[in-house]
């Protein structure tokens, strides 16, 4: 695509870091569909040096931006190797509404940090305090009650009504302030806050940086949720 074809001269020029953020701000104006192919042509590039660098922060912070505007088949195809475990469970076909216009809203330093300690963590003093978001009667993922925003980690995969992928396990969202704000007001470890219908931005993929792969990560994600599903609030 012409876009990264002119971007990969500019790694030498402007580095890493503003590259990515410049093909970051121009792969997001794209409609779906040419953002769908100059997400695909990103398999190009190298994955090591200064150019990987670039390849990896974009598919950080563009993948779940870019399958909220696929088919399921579509992303079975384009997702970048490191999150392909995302898609071995099949999605649920669930009431969640995407906005495709990514969002910073609900981002924050420490935002790998604090999924982790709510979900993983258990001496630690943020362990617990999420709110689990049920779609109906089906956990779709939990909402953060700790750092400086409050955002949406999915822990399953869900397609919408037009078949896009609108939730892929692993990746963080922003959702409507009502919802965020009902369940900042939640006390208790875990507390559930079912939902008729769902509204999304997205952010990013987690980044946990752990010393496992991220594939070991997301299957440790799905065994969470099968644990949250199971308290008694369900």
């Amino acid at each position: 695509m012409n876009l990264l074809s002119e971007a990969y001269d500019l790694v030498e020029t402007l580095g890493v870091g503003e590259t990515t953020t410049l093909l970051q701000q121009r792969a997001r104006s794209l409609a779906p569909r040419h953002l769908i192919e100059f997400f695909a042509a990103l398999k190009e590039w190298p994955t090591r040096g200064a150019h990987g660098r670039v390849r990896r922060g974009l598919e950080l912070h563009l993948t779940p931006h870019v399958l909220g505007a696929a088919t399921w088949e579509e992303a079975t195809r384009i997702i970048p190797a490191q999150y392909r475990a995302a898609l071995g469970e099949a999605p649920r076909t669930l009431n969640v509404r995407t906005d495709p216009r990514p969002t910073r809203y609900g981002a924050c330093s420490a935002l790998d940090e604090t999924h982790h300690q709510t979900l993983f963590s258990r001496t630690n003093k943020h362990y617990g305090r999420a709110t689990r978001i049920l779609l109906g009667n089906t956990l779709i993922g939990t909402i953060k009650r700790v750092g400086e925003a409050h955002s949406f980690l999915a822990l399953r995969n869900v397609i919408d009504a037009e078949g896009r992928l609108a939730l892929v396990r692993g990746g963080v969202y922003s959702t409507d302030r009502r919802t965020t704000r009902r369940a900042e007001r939640m006390k208790d470890h875990y507390a559930a806050l079912s939902v008729q219908h769902f509204s999304v931005r997205p952010i990013r993929m987690l980044d946990p940086r752990q010393p496992h792969s991220f594939a070991t990560y997301l299957s440790n994600l799905m065994q969470r949720r099968r644990q949250l599903e199971r308290l008694r609030e369900l």
